[in-house]
C-alpha cells in the first residue's frame, strides 16, 4: 500500500531539517537524549520561532515535563504517571501568563484491568466548568456507555493501585433525582450507547437525549457481511467480513425518513478532539521500560463511525 502525504499553506520559518546518517534525527535545531529522545526542536529567540523549548522524560522515556514557546508565551505541559502501572495518573498545562492558574487540570481514573473509567477535566481553574466524563465495559471489554457526568468521581483510597476509581454514577440514570430523568451534564453534554453483534461488528449507536427524553433519541443501526463473505475485489461492495453494507439514522418519535439508507452515519460532532488519540479508550501499558504515551481514551463526542469491536469510538477525540 502507497501512501503520499501532500502538504499545503505557509511554511513556517525555522532551522533547515536533514536526517542524521542513520535517518532517524533531525539536525539542525534538535537535541536529543543519549537515548535518542527528542528534548528540544528550534530555537531563535529574536524572530520567536523557537516550538519545542524543552522535553524531559522519566526512567521510561515517558514525557514528564514539555515546554513550548518563547519566554513571555510559555506553554508547559506536565504528566505523571502510576509507578506499578505505568498509567498517566494526572496532566497539567500551564500557559505563560495566565491569572487563573492551569489552563487545564486532568485526572484519569481506570478500572481493575486498565480500561479507562473517568477523564475529569477543569479547565482555568474553574471548578464550576468541571467536564466529567465516564465509561462503562462489557465482559469482553468493549465499550457500552459513554456520557458526561455530574456526579462526581470515587477513587479507591491508598494504599492501592494507583488511579483505581469510577464515576458515582455507575449509568447516566442510576443517581438521578426527581424531576431530572438523567445525571448527564457539564460544558459539552452527550450520552451515547452502543451495541455488537456476536463476532463484534458495532451494530447500533445510539445518541440519546442528555434529558433522558428517548423520543428525542437518534439511533444509527448498521449492518454488515454475512460470516464467511469474501472479498472478491471487483468493487460490488462484498467487501469481506466486517464489512459495513448500510447504516439507517432513526428518530425515534419520528424516522427521519421513511426506508431511508445509508453507507455512511450522519456525524454529529459535539466538539473537537483532544491530543492523544490512536487507538480508543486504551490505557498506558503496565511498567514496562518503554516508551510509553499518556493514555488514549475515547471521547464519544463525535459520533463514530462504523467500526470493530476494538474500536467503537473512532475517530478518537
Amino acid at each position: 500500500m502507497r501512501f503520499e502525504v501532500v502538504f499545503t499553506g505557509t511554511i513556517l520559518p525555522g532551522p533547515a531539517l536533514t536526517l542524521d546518517h542513520a535517518g532517524f534525527r533531525l539536525e539542525g535545531g534538535a537535541g536529543y537524549t543519549p537515548r535518542g529522545l527528542m528534548t528540544s526542536y528550534g530555537q531563535e529567540y529574536g524572530t520567536q520561532w523557537e516550538y519545542d523549548k524543552a522535553t524531559a522524560y522519566d526512567a521510561y522515556g515517558r514525557p514528564i515535563r514539555t515546554t513550548v514557546n518563547p519566554w513571555g508565551t510559555e506553554i508547559v505541559v506536565t504528566n505523571s504517571y502510576d509507578e506499578p502501572t505505568g498509567r498517566q495518573v494526572y496532566q497539567f498545562v500551564d500557559a505563560q501568563p495566565n491569572p487563573t492558574g492551569a489552563v487545564q487540570q486532568t485526572r484519569y481514573a481506570y478500572n481493575q484491568v486498565g480500561q479507562v473509567t473517568s477523564i475529569l477535566s477543569i479547565p482555568n481553574n474553574t471548578p464550576a466548568s468541571t467536564d466529567n466524563q465516564c465509561f462503562s465495559y462489557d465482559h469482553l471489554g468493549r465499550l457500552t456507555t459513554a456520557w458526561s457526568d455530574t456526579g462526581g468521581v470515587n477513587m479507591t483510597p491508598q494504599p492501592s493501585v494507583g488511579s483505581l476509581g469510577a464515576c458515582n454514577n455507575s449509568t447516566p440514570t442510576s443517581g438521578a433525582q426527581v424531576p431530572n430523568r438523567t445525571t448527564v451534564g457539564g460544558p459539552s453534554a452527550y450520552w451515547q450507547s452502543y451495541s455488537y453483534d456476536l463476532t463484534g461488528n458495532r451494530t447500533q449507536l445510539v445518541q440519546h437525549d442528555t434529558g433522558g427524553d428517548t423520543s428525542k433519541d437518534l439511533t444509527t443501526n448498521q449492518s454488515f457481511s454475512a460470516a464467511g463473505t469474501v472479498n472478491n475485489g471487483n468493487g460490488n461492495g462484498n467487501g469481506g467480513p466486517h464489512a459495513l453494507t448500510s447504516s439507517q439514522n432513526t428518530v425515534t418519535a419520528l424516522p427521519l425518513r421513511r426506508g431511508t439508507t445509508s453507507t455512511t452515519p450522519r456525524a454529529t460532532p459535539r466538539r473537537p478532539s483532544p491530543p492523544r488519540a490512536s487507538a480508543p479508550w486504551q490505557a498506558a501499558r503496565s511498567s514496562a521500560p518503554a516508551r510509553a504515551s499518556p493514555p488514549t481514551v475515547p471521547d464519544c463526542r463525535c459520533s463514530p463511525t462504523a467500526t470493530s469491536s476494538w474500536s467503537p469510538c473512532a475517530p478518537a477525540r
